[in-house]
């Protein structure tokens, strides 16, 4: 919104919240928070990363630890590239996210983010469905194989039905949180891509974002390596960039 005249300032802009789900604790989810974050600050919006999993994947994938986001409830600010310093922060609550009543946060810029991109903990946990009900957006990364449609289903189911298209008693002028979908690069050979991505177009028609993002390998032991922060000039940032742009633009719309 503009200023009316000389030396009236504009209201500030609530801050955008975007939560990103999965069904698991491990390096995919968060590779997608924590990259997406980046890539949302590169063009100059100040950011936050709500760090929900249990394990804190993000907070040491950006570099902090658990103690400095835990004092307090404040955000930590991040030293990344030049480009985005800082831009982004780190915190462990949802608590002072929200809007524009958002107190200053630690690094001492006043006012909230542009953008709240939330790690949040996998679908099941105690309080997983409460954080990503409070989003605009609801970002699940998931790749081409059948188990993902499950994943998928539980999160629409609490976002109130396919397509998240309502939560009922939400007091926001949407109607509720957008589901998106985003596919990751990496997939075992023995999936049938295209037949799970024609799957995933019927049962949550323009949920899929057209960006292919980078999710990293399962480890051997079932698991899956720590959360990745790829260099700005790697073509897997340069996917994260394309997504962010496709995020923005439901945000902003």
């Amino acid at each position: 919104m503009k200023p009316d005249g000389p030396g009236v300032e504009a209201p500030p802009r609530a801050t955008h919240t975007v939560a990103v789900v999965g069904g698991a604790v491990g390096g995919i989810k968060t590779t997608a928070a924590i990259n997406l974050a980046v890539a949302l600050a590169m063009p100059g919006r100040r950011v936050w990363v709500c760090d929900l999993d249990p394990t804190a994947a993000a907070t040491r994938a950006l570099g902090c630890t658990p103690h400095d986001t835990s004092a307090g409830g404040g955000a930590h600010e991040v030293r990344l590239s030049r480009r985005v310093r800082g831009q982004v922060a780190v915190m462990a609550g949802l608590d002072r996210v929200g809007g524009a009543t958002a107190a200053a946060d630690a690094t001492g810029a006043a006012g909230p983010p542009e953008v709240a991109v939330v790690d949040c903990a996998p679908i099941g946990e105690e309080g997983a469905t409460r954080a990503f009900r409070r989003a605009r957006l609801v970002l699940v990364p998931v790749d081409a194989s059948p188990a993902a449609l499950s994943v998928i289903d539980a999160v629409a189911g609490a976002l109130g039905g396919p397509g998240g298209s309502s939560v009922v008693g939400r007091e926001s002028p949407h109607a509720g949180p957008r589901l998106r979908l985003a596919l990751g690069r990496v997939l075992p050979r023995s999936v049938d891509r295209w037949a799970v991505v024609e799957r995933l177009a019927e049962s949550y028609p323009g949920a899929l974002y057209a960006t292919t993002i980078p999710m990293g390998r399962r480890s051997g032991a079932g698991g899956a390596r720590p959360a990745t922060l790829y260099a700005p000039t790697t073509r897997a940032a340069a996917a994260y960039a394309a997504l962010a742009r496709e995020v923005w633009a439901d945000l902003d719309s």
